[in-house]
């Protein structure tokens, strides 16, 4: 119920057609009598239910209707704030990077750390204070893990933040890393090369499936709009791009295969 009445409110709030939805004494209420009655018949307690229940039973007060035009002009802005908020956070990263001459690489995975700290922080934080809250207003034991599962009900957006920031920051990291000068990463670069040199098409679609793979999965709000999508999309095949370049220039057709003439060449001798 508390799940359904939390879904109902941020329907209403968005200006969104609601079923079940009613409005009386200036009340906006969520009618869950025809849930009660269907689960009654279901046990088969009809008769109790209505014995032992009282005409409102099963109506929840949302909000009060002279609220509901100021309550939903605050979510519109919250709505635009949060959006502007969040291509804002990415154009800093994005300037930030494209800024950082000489030392891109370097500031790619500082962001990519920035963020794993934080998401971090954010699951901590919700996880910490949701134990201190139940504790501060439930004393009595067996409502403790109905008051936990309300908790985690109106924080799912926050941990969606907070696996989002994780999942973000690794892949920062991860990229930096294969960028970088060392061995494990060369080895890497060296050994795609000749894919990335055939074609530019191939590392994307690669790029492509492990995005739909990402998107399957779902863990994190940006990931389930249409703006977010789009972000995470062209930062991803950006990334693959510039990857594919450094490689190339790296590793060109020619330079290979000297070097593996040149390693045939030494080891003969030595297999001799």
């Amino acid at each position: 119920m508390n799940r359904r009445a939390h879904g109902t409110l941020v329907k209403v709030l968005e200006g969104k057609d609601v079923r079940n939805l009613t409005t009386a004494n200036g009340a906006v209420v969520l009618d869950l009598r025809p849930l009660l009655k269907q689960i009654a018949a279901r046990v088969g307690i009809e008769d109790q239910l209505a014995a032992r229940t009282s005409p409102t039973t099963g109506q929840i007060v949302l909000l009060r209707s002279d609220q509901l035009s100021a309550a939903q002009t605050a979510v519109q802005a919250l709505h635009v704030l949060s959006v502007f908020i969040g291509l804002a956070v990415v154009a800093l990263y994005a300037g930030a990077i494209a800024l950082a001459a000489g030392r891109r690489r370097t500031v790619l995975e500082v962001s990519g750390a920035s963020l794993l700290v934080v998401g971090l922080l954010v699951l901590v934080i919700v996880r910490v204070a949701g134990n201190a809250i139940v504790d501060s207003l439930v004393k009595t034991q067996a409502n403790r893990l109905p008051v936990h599962h309300a908790w985690v009900i109106e924080t799912a957006l926050l941990r969606d933040i907070g696996i989002a920031f994780l999942a973000y920051g690794i892949a920062a990291l991860v990229a930096g890393w294969l960028g970088g000068p060392s061995r494990p990463a060369v080895a890497v670069r060296r050994f795609v090369a000749p894919t990335f040199r055939r074609s530019a098409l191939i590392p994307q679609a690669v790029g492509l499936v492990l995005f739909l793979m990402w998107l399957a999965w779902g863990p994190s709000a940006g990931s389930r709009r249409l703006l977010g999508v789009v972000v995470l999309a062209a930062i991803l095949s950006f990334g693959i791009e510039a990857l594919r370049r450094q490689t190339i220039r790296e590793f060109p057709a020619e330079t290979v295969a000297a070097e593996d003439v040149a390693y045939d060449s030494a080891r003969k001798p030595a297999l001799n």
